[in-house]
């Protein structure tokens, strides 16, 4: 998920997923980011074990946001 309080400017941002740490691909994208939104998306597949978070600003300015990964366990 994905929630943007605050926004001046604009953002991309991703959540990239890897097995080894070292090289990683996009697991989520949520776009470019341009004003405040809360935002939900459900992936399917395979989830390798090691997430992070990418953000990359497009242009000047703030931000302040939360972005959060759920896992299921069966």
């Amino acid at each position: 998920y994905l929630h943007v309080a605050s926004l001046s400017g604009s953002m991309s941002i991703r959540i990239e997923h890897s097995a080894d740490d070292i090289a990683y691909g996009t697991l989520v994208n949520f776009g470019t980011v341009t004003s405040p939104i809360g935002t939900r998306i459900a992936t399917t597949g395979t989830v390798e074990q090691y997430l992070r978070l990418v953000r990359t600003p497009a242009t000047t300015g703030t931000a302040a946001f939360v972005c959060g990964f759920a896992r299921r366990r069966y």
